[in-house]
Parts: C-alpha cells; structure tokens; sequence
C-alpha cells in the first residue's frame, strides 16, 4: 500500500496499539498526526516518532473538531 505523503490521524497513539500503529505508518513514509489525552506522552511520543500530536479527547466532541481542523491544515 501506497502511503506516502497521506495524512492519517491515529487517535490513543501514546501506547500500545496506537503507538504502534503510528510507527509503522511513520515507516510507510505517512505524514503521522497523533493524539492523546496526556500532553506529557503526547509530547513525548511525538518526539520519539517524529511527528505532529495534537491534544485531544475522542469523547469530546470540540477536540475532535479541533483535531480535524489541524489535520486539514497539515
């Protein structure tokens, strides 16, 4: 599969599946937009990956616009 230069959004990417995840669509040379509800891992990971993070909660409605409103900027 063709990913490269594609934006994705992966919500929860901090730990586990999510982080995973994003690095392997980081691998895939995607343009990775990551999101968490600690800005302390978000911060981190984003450092780790070498992506963009986004703060949010995906049981709030006005994150996730804001969320998506950064990925279209991207």
């Amino acid at each position: 599969m063709n990913l490269k230069n594609k934006v994705i959004v992966v919500t929860g990417s901090t730990k586990g599946l999510g982080k995973s995840l994003a690095c392997t669509l980081v691998g895939e040379q995607a343009r990775v937009i990551i999101s968490s509800r600690s800005k302390k891992e978000l911060q981190d990971v984003s450092k780790e990956l070498g992506v963009v993070g986004c703060f949010g909660d995906v049981t709030k409605e006005q994150d996730m616009k804001k969320l998506a409103d950064f990925a279209i900027k991207k």
